[in-house]
């Protein structure tokens, strides 16, 4: 399982959960932030939108499955208990906005 959660992590920017704001004092072109969110790169040149935000839902799907899954007498290593503390971790990161 950890090989696995692993692997998902290092394609997936969010299933850690991590969330990271566009700043130009971090990072000096919008390219460079899309690298570091995960955009891929294809025949030299970035991804489009829509790839990336395919890719990273099927990522979060795969992640979703994995910590609802149970199977009687086995104890699921990364339950729901995770998932709970993923969706907390997540949404405690994300920036307020200028309503909140």
């Amino acid at each position: 399982m950890e090989i696995l959660l692993a692997e998902l992590n290092r394609v997936c920017i969010y299933s850690v959960p991590k969330y990271m704001s566009y700043s130009e004092s971090v990072f000096k072109t919008k390219e460079t932030y899309n690298k570091a969110i995960g955009y891929q790169e294809e025949d030299g040149k970035l991804g489009n939108s829509d790839t990336y935000v395919e890719r990273v839902r099927s990522c979060m799907k795969l992640y979703g499955a994995l910590v609802q899954t149970e199977a009687k007498g086995v104890k699921n290593p990364h339950g729901i208990e995770e998932g709970w503390a993923w969706m907390a971790r997540f949404l405690n990161a994300l920036p307020a906005n200028l309503y909140t």
